[in-house]
């Protein structure tokens, strides 16, 4: 998954990866971006961690997840308005975060305790239910 997207950027270097109402990236930008996020990541967390992406929807999002699955962490999304987002960070097991910081990204510890866990097969994407029946479910997405 990682060989694809990087062949991609490579052969689309200058086209439009993505856009918001702020910004556009090309794949080269993006490339560039999410790799120095990800040698952060690198350094910050454990190999195999879930990461949740506290980053608004946008460019910075699209970063954000590229740069974890880069780096080999499952991307965990969350959206702080949400009620369930506690529960969800919580569920993920995740120890660290992507945040938004100044206008850039930025991998924070969480200060609410929660444990990294180790994952046997690789991640890309965990997913979570809105929590309907009280608690969020999430489904695990692997590269497969």
């Amino acid at each position: 998954m990682i060989a694809l997207l990087e062949s991609a950027m490579r052969r689309f270097a200058d086209r439009i990866a993505v856009n918001d109402e702020r910004r556009q990236l090309t794949f080269r930008a993006l490339d560039e971006e999410s790799a120095r996020l990800a040698s952060a990541i690198d350094r910050a967390t454990e190999a195999r961690t879930p990461l949740v992406i506290d980053v608004p929807r946008g460019t910075s999002q699209v970063v954000a997840v590229v740069a974890a699955i880069r780096a080999g962490r499952a991307a965990v999304p969350v959206d702080r308005s949400q009620p369930t987002s506690a529960a969800i960070i919580e569920g993920s097991g995740a120890s660290h975060a992507i945040v938004t910081r100044d206008e850039s990204l930025a991998v924070e510890s969480l200060a609410d305790g929660c444990r990294g866990i180790e994952c046997e097969n690789p991640l890309l994407y965990v997913l979570f239910t809105s929590g309907s029946t009280g608690t969020p479910k999430g489904v695990a997405m692997g590269p497969g």
